[in-house]
């Protein structure tokens, strides 16, 4: 059983062994159990907890069904995660009313629950990928962002986000779902690109074949574009508005 109280230690030797599987199960255990004996530990660690950190199906199931529970304003003790997991469908996923009783008999406090969820996180950032090899989502979102801040063309980019909607498993649903928010940020990123780009452009005719280009990608208007450049060239411009 984990007990970095007793010894200082154990937090700086445990950092360089998270490659060890039963030792990363244990952690999530750990933690589980010392929501449901501490009830109040919860309102510690609640922002940072995510289901994803935890390895095994029912660990996310139960660790969501604790979040779910506090965050209804519902104390998520033994009997009302047992009950919620039950209604649920999910009991089973942890072993039934014997498996959540065994989290509790493996956990003694919450007291170092803190520092347990960190190494899981540290842990979870240490690669890119799941075991299953599908991208996670921090990096995917990473990289949304890269492809777009990049000189691809805007054919390559819809091939590169296909490819890292591959990457990551999820279906054209979820995909969009998931990264709509990202493109977007990486629309807006692209387009300041692009713009400044323009203003490099000096010869009128290539400028306005670009400008219609650009239009066209981003479906905004001459007129805007132009404005955009203008601001772009001559910040005064855009300054001496803002003051009228």
């Amino acid at each position: 059983m984990i007990n970095i109280a007793q010894n200082p230690n154990l937090f700086q030797v445990t950092s360089q062994s998270l490659s060890t599987k039963n030792f990363l199960i244990d952690l999530e255990i750990e933690i589980i159990g010392g929501l449901i004996i501490d009830c109040h530990a919860i309102y510690r660690i609640n922002d940072e907890l995510k289901s994803e950190y935890f390895s095994t199906q029912g660990h996310k199931k139960i660790i969501q069904c604790i979040k779910d529970l506090h965050n209804q304003g519902k104390i998520p003790d033994l009997n009302a995660v047992t009950l919620e997991m039950m209604n649920r469908g999910e009991l089973e996923l942890i072993g039934g009313r014997v498996g959540i009783a065994n989290y509790l008999k493996s956990t003694v406090s919450a007291t170092n629950i803190d520092q347990h969820l960190q190494l899981l996180i540290e842990n979870y950032n240490r690669s890119d990928y799941f075991d299953s090899g599908k991208l996670k989502p921090s990096p995917a979102i990473n990289r949304i962002k890269e492809i777009y801040n990049s000189d691809r063309s805007p054919e390559q980019i819809q091939l590169d986000l296909l490819d890292l909607q591959e990457e990551t498993g999820m279906s054209d649903r979820k995909w969009y779902e998931f990264s709509r928010n990202a493109i977007r940020e990486g629309k807006k990123i692209r387009y300041k690109l692009d713009i400044t780009r323009l203003s490099g452009i000096t010869n009128q005719l290539d400028r306005s074949i670009e400008i219609d280009a650009i239009a066209e990608i981003y479906r905004k208007s001459r007129k805007t574009i132009e404005a955009d450049i203008l601001t772009l060239e001559n910040p005064v411009v855009e300054l001496n508005k803002s003051k009228e």
